[in-house]
């Protein structure tokens, strides 16, 4: 199986990428596990696109892990198959698979991604990747496309609009300004990008969709989301020139476990993360810590960096610590065995490379 990795923009890309779809006729689109809008909006995209050009073909989008309330208000959400990644993959046998904002597998299944991949590889499906992370990525694809764009909804906009020219659909507009909307945390982030950005999300508004609408599907919470929020104004606290704060284990196991999905649970602490805690002053930057159970029964501590502009490169302090993401977003994992010790694990690796991250930025 051949592999092309790339960072360049072009329409001879996106007419490859049609191509493939072209000749596939059992299409598996996937969002990464638990999507944030970006992944659950650039696939119900890709989803929607594809089956208005080509409706003989069989197209099918599938998430592993739990969605937010909300996610069920956006176009073709009643599509969305979800569970074990490897049991669709037996029982469909798909020929194409799109995955979307994510660069490897075990960000598309938690349950058994090993499986996953190799039932892939096994079958020699065709896979086709769309993200615009810069980390390094593990797994292969037969395109892995990546123009550094704001969010991964641009992208696909870029390829299947402005490149290919596949037809809109009912509500489509509103999926991708979803997607930016969340990913550049309303232009808030530094992107050298958002002139190209801003033009697609005027069109859009011209187009008519509700801007206004689309912003409550991403400010939306709920009561016992707020109580996820005010736990972290609680536990604020700092260092030397961040700030920081953490969701306890008594409070996850009472309140979050059985209460929230976890895409109900990370969109509370992303909220507290653009709203508060990257612009208390006089820091400009932190992090958050919150216990995770995963599937298999594990609890890991699971984290986020945030910073006001790009005064501090987050991904320094991230790749040391098993994640990767934006210099100023990012995210990581931290295995212990209890809260405190990941949170001197995590403010270690602050101290011993802060230097660095001041100096990347």
């Amino acid at each position: 199986m051949q592999t092309e990795n790339t960072v360049s923009a072009g329409k001879k890309i996106s007419e490859k990428i049609d191509k493939i779809i072209s000749k596939s006729n059992r299409i598996l689109v996937l969002s990464h596990f638990s999507p944030d809008p970006d992944s659950l909006g650039s696939a119900l995209f890709c989803f929607g696109t594809i089956r208005a050009k080509y409706p003989n073909k069989d197209v099918h989008v599938f998430v592993e892990g739990t969605m937010a309330k909300e996610a069920r208000r956006l176009k073709y959400s009643e599509e969305i198959g979800n569970g074990n990644l490897y049991t669709e993959l037996q029982d469909y046998k798909p020929d194409l698979i799109i995955s979307c904002d994510g660069q490897n597998w075990d960000r598309f299944s938690r349950i058994e991604g090993g499986k996953a991949r190799d039932f892939v590889t096994l079958n020699s499906i065709s896979t086709i990747t769309f993200d615009h992370h810069f980390d390094g990525f593990t797994d292969k694809y037969d395109i892995y496309y990546n123009t550094g764009t704001t969010s991964t909804c641009e992208l696909v906009y870029d390829v299947f609009i402005t490149d290919l020219q596949y037809p809109f659909f009912d509500r489509s507009d509103e999926l991708i300004l979803l997607g930016i909307i969340g990913d550049t945390n309303r232009f808030r982030y530094k992107n050298p990008n958002h002139r190209k950005t801003f033009k697609i999300v005027s069109d859009i508004i011209d187009r008519g969709t509700d801007i206004e609408y689309v912003q409550l599907l991403s400010d939306y919470v709920t009561r016992d989301q707020l109580k996820v929020i005010s736990h972290l104004i609680e536990n604020y606290s700092y260092g030397e020139d961040y700030n920081y704060s953490f969701i306890s284990e008594t409070f996850y196991n009472e309140n979050v476990k059985d209460q929230l999905t976890d895409d109900e649970y990370s969109s509370a602490c992303h909220h507290f993360m653009d709203h508060f805690l990257r612009i208390v002053e006089p820091n400009k930057w932190g992090f958050i810590l919150a216990p995770k159970l995963y599937p298999d029964g594990k609890i890991i501590y699971k984290g986020s960096f945030r910073t006001m502009s790009d005064i501090i490169d987050t991904t320094v302090f991230s790749k040391k610590l098993n994640g990767g993401g934006h210099k100023c977003a990012s995210g990581f994992v931290v295995e212990a065995s209890k809260l405190q010790v990941a949170l001197e694990k995590v403010i270690s690796v602050i101290e011993e490379n802060r230097d660095i991250a001041y100096k990347t930025a």
